[in-house]
């Protein structure tokens, strides 16, 4: 499997509906990863949401993109309808013909929630989300996305600018790559509130 395509300080924020017991937006991330038999040859597409917390009803998940500076084009969306947490070894030996997407699973960290997620109807998406599904339909690409997420209702945005604010929440984001590793490490800030959680990245 190819991540070499993914992009780099991609973010994604989630939509509507789901609070912690601080009334917080969950804070999470998006892997949309195809599964090979290591010669490139598709088996599969996967998509799953981290989150830091349990999931207790239905969430629709739109998206932030970071375009650079502090302009971030909205992603719109996702859904996780399966309320059961996933469980990664699990997945993993499922999908074990393909070694590089266990790695990336296991490389995820500081998110304990995994969940299946699906796009909503095309008649739903917005034209960025839209040209991210788009390669489903090419049997060769194998090129996964990667995303932080977080649930905020963004209405019809097409883009926003960094902090935003969400209801009466104010939200910012940083992903950093750290110097001399193979990894990716985003902070989602609520308010006064950050959640840090990290995965391997290939080298872009």
């Amino acid at each position: 499997m190819v991540f070499g395509k993914f992009l780099s300080l991609g973010v994604l924020l989630l939509s509507a509906g789901c609070s912690s017991a601080q009334d917080l937006p969950v804070v999470g991330l998006w892997e949309k990863i195809p599964v090979s038999d290591g010669i490139g040859k598709l088996v599969a597409r996967t998509s799953y949401v981290f989150t830091n917390v349990k999931l207790t009803r239905p969430v629709t998940f739109s998206g932030l993109r970071d375009i650079g500076a502090t302009t971030i084009d909205v992603l719109c969306c996702v859904e996780v309808k399966n309320l059961t947490p996933l469980r990664v070894s699990e997945v993993v030996e499922k999908y074990k013909i393909d070694p590089e997407f266990g790695n990336k699973l296991k490389s995820i960290k500081g998110l304990s929630f995994m969940y299946e997620a699906v796009p909503v109807t095309k008649a739903k998406r917005n034209e960025s989300f839209q040209t991210v599904m788009d390669t489903d339909a090419d049997p060769a690409d194998v090129s996964p996305y990667s995303a932080a997420v977080i649930s905020a209702d963004l209405g019809k945005a097409n883009s926003l600018k960094l902090p935003f604010r969400s209801g009466a929440k104010n939200i910012s984001l940083v992903v950093k790559y750290p110097k001399n590793k193979n990894l990716v490490v985003y902070e989602v800030k609520i308010d006064n509130k950050s959640t840090v959680f990290s995965e391997s990245a290939e080298p872009h």
